[in-house]
């Protein structure tokens, strides 16, 4: 059986800043301290970001005209009982990303609100996520 080529691009090894940062100045990739930014998608590898840029090159009718980088959102600082809970409930700060087990949310509250679910604790009505 005859097979066409690979679709997908190979994957870019850079651990050297220097490298990570040619990479995103070639490709129009933007790290904004909590996920790196390409035509409105977000991704936690730069690998990710890099191999969907080179997909864009290479298909440059999927490019969007209209889409330019995501806004960066202003990370929250979360109060004092938040961060008793956080510790309560195992909710890590990572990169500016809340990290529950294998699951990872931007806004503090959909965090907590999902690890009260898997300890199986209602959630406490009296701190404002």
């Amino acid at each position: 059986m005859r097979t066409g080529p690979s679709f997908h691009p190979p994957r870019p090894t850079a651990t050297d800043p220097a490298e990570d940062a040619r990479l995103m100045l070639s490709y129009g990739i933007v790290d904004d301290g909590r996920r790196y930014r390409l035509q409105g998608y977000r991704y936690d590898r730069l690998a990710d970001a890099v191999n969907h840029a080179r997909l864009l090159r290479l298909r440059p009718e999927l490019l969007d005209p209209a889409v330019g980088p995501a806004s960066a959102r202003p990370a929250e600082v979360p109060t004092g009982e938040q961060r008793v809970l956080m510790a309560i409930l195992d909710v890590r700060c990572e990169r500016g990303v809340y990290v529950v087990g294998p699951f990872r949310y931007d806004r503090l509250v959909d965090a907590l609100r999902h690890a009260h679910q898997r300890a199986g604790q209602p959630e406490h009505k009296g701190v404002r996520h």
